[in-house]
């Protein structure tokens, strides 16, 4: 009992010495540190907000989006489908992947480790989602990423064998983490960066208090029929629908002014 609460204890204060590391450090744009976005200063070719390298160039708008009038645009919400695409199913396999591996005979603590081998490998997947998301439409990349999600949860459903808990933890870390980045590089990329607070802040709540659900209706299918693969299968499903679905969330036409 004594070690949950110095572990507990460890994770806060490493909370808290990010929190003064970030606000010591981080800067709001470039701009505060005498740079330019992708070192391109602005009045050059390529230069400024909404830059465009050539027609191949990842599209980012020029216009400042009301989160209203965001809303009314169909990219809005196949961006919180994607969202509920990943959301699920990491709420899903955190909440109950340690007991189903229990189930098929894994000891507690290589379960356990599953968890923190997902984590690490989530940092590789942010970072492959953005060296990809500067180069390719960040719908795409999401789409991909939400297919490998699927593949993970699949994976862990018969994961009989230690490997293949290596390799669903693999698989949904690189996954969830590709898919996370993407959910910021569109929103700004489609609505602008200055519109961003306001138009993710309408977002995020729709798809987390959506998403939030998923961990409780799974407990209650485990309760009830003793396993957890028809909610694995429906996390699944869910997965698929928004791989399928948000390649066509393309840029949106921001309205004429009034």
């Amino acid at each position: 009992d004594q070690n949950w609460r110095l572990g507990w204890l460890l994770v806060a204060g490493t909370g808290l010495l990010a929190a003064v590391i970030a606000a010591i450090g981080v800067r709001e744009n470039p701009a505060q540190l005498g740079q330019y976005p992708d070192g391109i200063e602005p009045g050059t070719p390529g230069g400024g907000p909404g830059w465009s390298a050539g027609p191949s160039a990842v599209y980012q708008t020029q216009d400042h989006w009301l989160a209203g009038e965001a809303a009314r645009t169909r990219a809005f919400w196949l961006i919180i489908l994607g969202h509920i695409g990943f959301l699920v199913p990491n709420t899903t396999c955190f909440a109950h992947s340690v007991i189903h591996l229990k189930d098929l005979g894994h000891p507690g603590d290589v379960a356990a480790l599953s968890i923190g081998m997902t984590v690490a490998f989530s940092v590789l997947g942010r970072l492959l989602g953005g060296v990809l998301c500067d180069r390719v439409e960040p719908r795409r990349v999401w789409s991909g990423a939400l297919l490998v999600v699927a593949a993970a949860i699949a994976t862990l459903m018969y994961a009989t064998e230690v490997w293949q808990i290596v390799l669903y933890a693999l698989l949904m870390g690189v996954g969830f983490g590709a898919a996370m980045i993407c959910l910021p590089t569109a929103t700004s990329n489609y609505f602008g960066v200055e519109s961003f607070p306001a138009v993710a802040g309408l977002m995020l709540p729709i798809a987390t208090v959506t998403g939030s659900f998923a961990p409780t209706a799974a407990g209650l299918v485990y309760d009830r029929g003793g396993s957890y693969e028809p909610a694995f299968a429906g996390a699944i499903a869910v997965t698929l629908l928004a791989a399928l679905l948000i390649p066509l969330a393309r840029p949106p036409l921001k309205p004429p002014a009034a």
